[in-house]
């Protein structure tokens, strides 16, 4: 992805390709295979509550961009900017503005489309980390050991620390656990859609479903309601 970044700030990368290389990591990672991942659960539970799930994440994420919040005002400052701007994330808000094909004119985060955008971001982001640690029966929160649990705290605490002592260190230093996690994550992204795959084609049930359960609006494994019915 760097790569990608640096050939196309040098002209030898084609734009689709640089979109390509920072939408993986990103808002392919949060938003569409959070999508994917719960439209899965919801076929495989085939409850009621599993697709108003998937109805109102969906609902959420395109009403973003029809209820504009210029009308609040909301002011984002020099800081916020600079930051944004020097940690590169800025790049992700253009993707999507370019995407969206707004007509002329520069991209800038305090313009309508702009606060849009980032709401969906934001959304996005938080969704995908709520949804994920949500998930008890697959995490098994209650079966990590002790000293794991407080060594991972205590890395979750030094982590808000160094943000808050200076932001752009801390974003540099945790990029490579966070670009880590999305690529470990490939082998379950694929086992994910190859049972959503099935579960369209109408052979996502009985046995083989049964070994590879995917729990009601989350990830595959854990125990699931239908799971517990059977």
């Amino acid at each position: 992805m760097v790569s990608l970044g640096l050939a196309a700030a040098s002209g030898y990368a084609h734009p689709s390709l640089v979109g390509v290389a920072i939408f993986i990591p990103t808002l392919v990672h949060v938003w569409l295979f959070t999508g994917l991942f719960l439209l899965t659960g919801a076929l495989r539970g085939r409850r009621f509550s599993g697709y108003l799930s998937v109805a109102t994440f969906a609902a959420c994420s395109v009403g973003l961009f029809f209820f504009r919040r210029d009308y609040l005002g909301y002011p984002i400052s020099p800081y916020i900017q600079r930051i944004y701007a020097e940690s590169e994330l800025s790049l992700i808000n253009a993707q999507v503005f370019n995407l969206l094909g707004q007509p002329g004119g520069s991209f800038a985060m305090n313009m309508p489309i702009g606060l849009s955008i980032q709401s969906f971001i934001a959304f996005s982001y938080t969704y995908h980390y709520l949804n994920w640690f949500s998930k008890t029966g697959v995490i098994g929160w209650h079966r990590v050991p002790k000293g794991r649990l407080l060594a991972s705290v205590a890395g979750w605490v030094a982590a808000v620390g160094l943000y808050a002592y200076d932001y752009l260190a801390g974003l540099t230093v945790l990029l490579f656990l966070s670009l880590l996690h999305v690529f470990l994550e490939f082998p379950l992204n694929h086992r994910m859609l190859s049972e959503l795959a099935g579960l369209v084609r109408g052979k996502g049930s009985g046995a083989n479903a049964a070994r590879a359960p995917v729990a009601v609006g989350g990830k595959p494994g854990g125990r699931t309601g239908s799971n517990r019915r059977k």
